[in-house]
């Protein structure tokens, strides 16, 4: 089996990422400030190098009594004892960026390290060998995980969480392309069973609310989607605990001290440190984010605008001015909204407010801000700009909303 070379070494990238780990979401403010969370991500989720592995641990991994399907890897340290792994990976099945001790296993392909600690009663199978760690070691873009972390957790809930009486927790979600869930810490640590149901084929997040998370004998049932298709978002947990529960999907929690006794998990993890004596079969996530839920269709009377200039003043050439846009919407609910209209005297925007303003030419474009939760039937959009123009500032005729005329007000 070749040693194929992955990113720079982790142990710098680890250390960085962990630096900037208490803001993630500070990070991303400054990269995305012009993004709404309806428009962060219209591609497969990019998980980088991680994509490749099974168990991923920032800082250590420690596993034992276990069989994993796919390929493990750790930032400065990694101990295995009597294990089965690699056998369904494609890579090296065993990565260590420090130390690595390993003690009655079976490894199926290559075992990279910087060192190797100890080696004890290990069987490497399928053309395995020991190699040294280079300055290609084991890696994940770091600093973009805990971005998307964030920006996962930012994203509007659009499925149904309901308590049932007899101590489980249904999900329910409908859009054929994405489902969307916040679910309390607290609930998880008081179910039993937890019952996911979309459409098959569409992708599922669960953003956990929450710090320490202590999970027990849960049984998490899936009707719709599969493993790949769901991902477990634990963006501020310090701390996960799961013990004798049946578990499915990815689990991203870069902050967290993950430990995993007895049961079952089907998918893939990656947390600041991992601790795990359950066997896993390899379910990476595989499905697309599409951070904006299908539309549901409107009427052409379905809004009406006011769209007032509030108040001017002459400048050297032309004048200044200050306008207000307020739209009702009196159609279906909607995940998100945007705004247009079109300007009739080349009026240029100098400074906005109440959203994300682009304009192209003439024609004005305003689309929700990342804090935005959508619009409900009888909500309303407010927004303002101050623009300066050669021949003054003029109401535009006609604002649309989500591509909807609208009426005047």
């Amino acid at each position: 089996m070749s040693h194929r070379p992955l990113p720079a070494v982790f142990a710098i990238a680890a250390i960085a990422a962990l630096a900037i780990a208490a803001a993630p979401r500070a990070a991303w403010a400054e990269e995305g400030a012009e993004e709404s969370a309806c428009d962060f991500d219209r591609s497969p989720l990019e998980l980088g190098a991680f994509s490749d592995l099974h168990l991923f641990a920032v800082q250590s991994l420690t596993a034992s009594d276990l069989w994993v399907e796919g390929d493990v890897a750790a930032g400065f340290g990694l101990s295995m004892a009597r294990f089965d792994v690699g056998a369904g990976g494609g890579g090296p099945a065993v990565q260590s960026s420090y130390g690595l001790s390993l003690v009655d296993g079976s490894v199926h392909g290559d075992v990279v390290s910087a060192v190797f600690n100890n080696l004890l009663r290990v069987s490497l199978v399928d053309g395995g060998a020991l190699l040294p760690a280079t300055s290609a070691a084991p890696g994940l873009p770091l600093t973009e995980l805990l971005a998307l972390s964030a920006r996962l957790t930012d994203l509007p809930a659009t499925g149904e969480t309901t308590r049932l009486p007899w101590g489980a927790l249904r999900l329910r979600g409908s859009d054929p392309r994405l489902n969307v869930f916040d679910v309390a810490v607290a609930d998880l640590a008081l179910v039993s069973g937890l019952r996911i149901e979309a459409p098959a084929g569409a992708a599922v997040v669960i953003n956990v609310e929450g710090f320490a998370t202590a999970i027990g004998d849960l049984n998490v049932q899936l009707s719709g989607p599969t493993a790949e298709d769901v991902l477990w978002n634990f963006e501020t947990a310090p701390s996960i605990t799961m013990v004798n529960s049946t578990f499915y999907g990815t689990i991203v929690a870069p902050q967290a001290y993950l430990s995993m006794r007895g049961g079952w998990f089907e998918g893939a993890a990656v947390a600041r440190t991992i601790v795990t004596s359950t066997s896993t079969a390899w379910a990476p996530f595989t499905n697309a984010v599409d951070s904006c839920p299908a539309e549901a269709p409107v009427t052409p009377s379905a809004c009406r605008a006011r769209h007032v200039v509030t108040g001017s003043w002459p400048i050297v050439r032309g004048d200044a001015g200050i306008a207000e846009v307020e739209v009702e919407w009196t159609g279906p609910a909607q995940p998100r909204w945007e705004l247009g209209w079109r300007f009739t005297r080349g009026e240029t925007i100098t400074d906005s407010w109440g959203g994300i303003f682009s304009t192209a030419g003439v024609d004005v474009t305003v689309r929700q801000p990342a804090w935005g939760a959508g619009i409900e039937p009888g909500g309303r959009v407010q927004v303002g700009y101050i623009a300066i123009g050669r021949a003054g500032l003029a109401a535009p005729a006609t604002t649309t909303l989500n591509g909807v005329t609208c009426s005047a007000w």
